[in-house]
């Protein structure tokens, strides 16, 4: 499903290589954002286990993307409180 590298432009114009697992969770930061949908479903989606997509979406993907990790992050919490 995925490659080795990919190569991104970012808005300092320099080249950054991402990883597998690095756009592993760009992929799902941005599914749950698309849809706003839950760990659940975006793992289903994914097919990674739920622990192994929370992992990617709560500590990976802020030292990645934090402009995506706070929308996730918003998206869970509305998530969480609405189930109390």
């Amino acid at each position: 499903m995925y490659e080795d590298y990919w190569y991104t432009h970012d808005e300092n114009s320099e080249y950054r290589i991402y990883t597998e697992i690095e756009q592993r969770c760009i992929d799902e930061a941005q599914w749950i954002i698309d849809n706003k949908c839950s760990i659940r479903q975006c793992a289903k989606e994914f097919m990674v286990s739920k622990s192994q997509l929370h992992r990617d979406v709560t500590e990976r993907l802020k030292s990645i993307n934090d402009d995506l990790f706070v929308q996730v992050r918003t998206i869970l919490r509305k998530h969480k409180r609405s189930r109390w």
